[in-house]
């Protein structure tokens, strides 16, 4: 039995060679996409991994920024830990956490019309990505402050942002005009938010955001306030979860697995994401668990991480207050969301005349190059727009 060591780069021509993920912030490893259209998922396991065996015509797509598989014959077993679910991490390396690829550099950076000396917020700093570029932009006799409410996030931004023109805060940033009161700042020149999941939190096995954690279902970016995923799980009703599933997760079984996991909560109760998996795929029909091109949990997922972490609660606030308040008269504001939710309400307040100018008429989406090289980039979207007087 032959296993594929992460460490293998192939160029290969073959079109049954390579691993290809799919867009969103929920990538399954278990997905692969045939030349024909079709899509595989293979639930059998053996020795550790997930047997492949008689899969053929795996779709060949090279990209430079990703770790690529050999010639994947019958008989090969793809680890786990290898294949982890990973939006826009890199598969395999040395690093024990997902590297995290912030989306769209090139095109924030248009949109921020950035220049040296100005004050930049990057609300959701995350892994230092967009901020390592801004600061290049803006010198230093430029300020940049980083928000994040992931504790474990800035700490790996502080290894990459430094210097005396560098603020770092956890906090959410929809508490934008609290911090620059704290650090008598009056305004801001130009504000990005990147309203997406990060690969580091995903892959993090204790903290519940992917389908293969193993720790407890938490979902909290910031563990010093609220309720984790698995006490709503376990106190919600069924009506109150249905809404949830069906509001944040625009989940179309919404009841049915609501029902579901109030009626075997009793006997076995949801605290890990193997838990929820389990109980999600018992409430939907077989054929369509058996034929889903992703993990059926996955709007579940997401509608609970929204929920946990109020999330749209967040965002409306920073749009009907922060934004407009917190910038200075012609200050830009470019948001990057990943789902209708976030980019409906984005659009909305954008339309505003008597606030916005709008810089980006339709939404930026990330270039095919782009989504080759990193598939969570698929589903964002980028808006922009400046701060009327």
């Amino acid at each position: 039995m032959e296993t594929i060591s992460p460490l293998s780069r192939s160029r290969s021509s073959s079109r049954t060679g390579g691993l290809e993920q799919f867009s969103g912030e929920y990538a399954d490893w278990r997905d692969f996409s045939s030349d024909a259209g079709g899509y595989w998922r293979k639930k059998a396991k053996r020795e550790g991994g997930t047997d492949l065996s008689g899969i053929a015509g795996m779709r060949y797509d090279p990209a430079p920024s990703l770790r690529l598989f050999g010639s994947v014959g019958r008989g090969t077993v793809l680890k786990p830990e290898i294949l982890f679910c990973g939006s826009g991490m890199s598969l395999g390396g040395s690093s024990s956490r997902g590297k995290h690829v912030a989306v769209m550099r090139r095109e924030v950076l248009q949109t921020l019309e950035l220049e040296e000396g100005l004050t930049v917020v990057d609300g959701t700093v995350g892994a230092g990505g967009h901020s390592s570029d801004i600061l290049k932009r803006i010198g230093n006799t430029g300020r940049l402050i980083g928000i994040d409410r992931d504790a474990a996030m800035l700490s790996i931004a502080a290894e990459k942002l430094t210097g005396p023109n560098v603020i770092l805060e956890q906090e959410s940033y929809a508490n934008l005009e609290t911090i620059l009161q704290q650090h008598e700042m009056e305004g801001v020149d130009r504000i990005l938010l990147d309203i997406g999941l990060s690969s580091v939190q995903l892959s993090d096995p204790e903290r519940g955001f992917s389908f293969e954690s193993t720790g407890p279902l938490d979902m909290r970016f910031d563990t010093r306030h609220g309720k984790p995923a698995w006490k709503l799980l376990e106190r919600m009703s069924a009506e109150d979860l249905a809404a949830l599933f069906e509001e944040y997760g625009e989940e179309p079984y919404a009841k049915k697995i609501a029902g579901t996991i109030v009626s075997r909560r009793e006997t076995h109760p949801i605290r890990t994401a193997s838990d929820l998996i389990e109980a999600v795929a018992s409430a939907l029909p077989a054929g369509l668990v058996a034929n889903s091109r992703k993990e059926p949990a996955t709007l579940v997922f997401q509608a609970l991480r929204i929920a946990v972490n109020q999330e749209l609660e967040q965002l409306e606030r920073a749009l009907d207050e922060v934004l407009y308040s917190c910038l200075k008269p012609g200050g830009i504001a470019v948001i990057i969301s990943f789902h209708s939710l976030e980019d409906s309400r984005v659009k909305q307040e954008f339309r505003r005349q008597e606030r916005w100018q709008i810089l980006t008429p339709k939404p930026v989406a990330a270039s095919p190059s782009e989504i080759r090289g990193n598939p969570r980039s698929r589903t964002a979207k980028l808006r922009g727009a400046r701060r009327k007087p």
